[in-house]
């Protein structure tokens, strides 16, 4: 839309030019507009983290490739085993994120099945805070209760969504083509599910 009316509006000042017969009024610049940016403050609950040990949270590309220039940022040590930090996206960004502890060697996060943290999944629509949880990491596992998280993705006329993608703190799963999915392994806790079609029909959905 904004291609178009660049368009329009160019076409008519090269009419009004051409009208006015070497009369040239050249009209002022217009400022682009800002753009809103959000602050999300992430919360991390971990296990294992040694005295001294760092720990930062990655923020992927998935353009790029995943593993390739990601986006690291140091977290502030609030206790023994919580972290925290503060940081400003653009409104509306899809966030694709994970943690880390150590860079050498970068020790990743697992699910509690100790399968490694693809990416965790936020849409930024506002100012907020998001707690997050760490089952376990590369080096170490998970050994406390595990849940089942289950359901149906419909339309607003009730009709199944396939292919839509599920994230809850990193657990992923695809619905079926009766829009049912299934995840297993999730830790207990707080957590977000998003939910987003993968070919972009639909709007995301979000819900902690």
């Amino acid at each position: 839309m904004r291609i178009k009316t660049a368009i329009i509006n160019l076409l008519t000042h090269l009419l009004l030019l051409s009208l006015l017969a070497g009369c040239l009024t050249v009209p002022p610049e217009q400022e682009p507009e800002s753009e809103s940016f959000v602050q999300i403050t992430f919360i991390l609950q971990c296990p294992d983290i040694a005295t001294g040990e760092s720990v930062y949270i990655e923020f992927l590309d998935e353009v790029t490739g995943l593993t390739l220039n990601p986006s690291r940022y140091q977290m502030e040590l609030i206790d023994d085993q919580n972290f925290r930090i503060t940081l400003p996206f653009k409104l509306g960004s899809f966030l694709k994120y994970r943690f880390i502890k150590g860079l050498n060697p970068i020790v990743t996060e697992t699910t509690a099945d100790g399968e490694k943290i693809r990416y965790r999944f936020f849409w930024a629509q506002g100012n907020n805070l998001i707690i997050n949880s760490v089952a376990a990491w590369a080096d170490g596992s998970y050994t406390g209760p595990t849940g089942r998280l289950q359901g149906i993705v419909n339309d607003r006329n009730g009709v199944p969504i396939p292919n839509a993608m599920i994230n809850i703190s990193g657990n992923q799963a695809v619905t079926g083509s009766d829009g049912k999915f299934y995840i297993n392994g999730v830790i207990p806790g707080t957590h977000i599910i998003t939910v987003f079609s993968l070919d972009g029909e639909y709007q995301p959905f979000q819900q902690e």
